[in-house]
């Protein structure tokens, strides 16, 4: 399983429960492409080959075009990325668990450079 960096100088964390099961929440967070209908951070997301580990992707958040590379990919389970940009570098890490009738969604990240 793939952990942010622990020992990086900013790290963040959140959970929510949302009332859809994992399947529909996998659903949308694994369309890369379709974070900016979702996410208004993200300007533009372009995923270079298949949803797996060792694939790479490229999007528009902030001032800058961030190239970030799948290294986890578990079908309702989870997804991690890590990427650079402007000399800082960030791992990011999406677990889904069901929860009642609904999935609980937890997000870390850690950046450091």
């Amino acid at each position: 399983m793939v952990d942010v960096d622990r020992t990086a100088p900013v790290r963040g964390s959140a959970r929510v429960e949302i009332d859809a099961p994992p399947r529909v929440v996998w659903e949308l967070l694994s369309d890369v492409e379709g974070w900016p209908e979702w996410n208004p951070d993200v300007r533009s997301a372009r995923l270079e080959g298949p949803l797996a580990a060792g694939t790479r992707f490229r999007w528009k958040a902030g001032p800058g075009t961030i190239t970030s590379e799948l290294v986890e990919v578990r079908a309702e389970q989870s997804m991690a990325w890590r990427g650079a940009s402007l000399g800082v570098r960030a791992v990011h890490v999406w677990r889904l668990e069901p929860a009642g009738t609904g999935t609980a969604l937890s997000t870390e990240e850690s950046m450091s450079g």
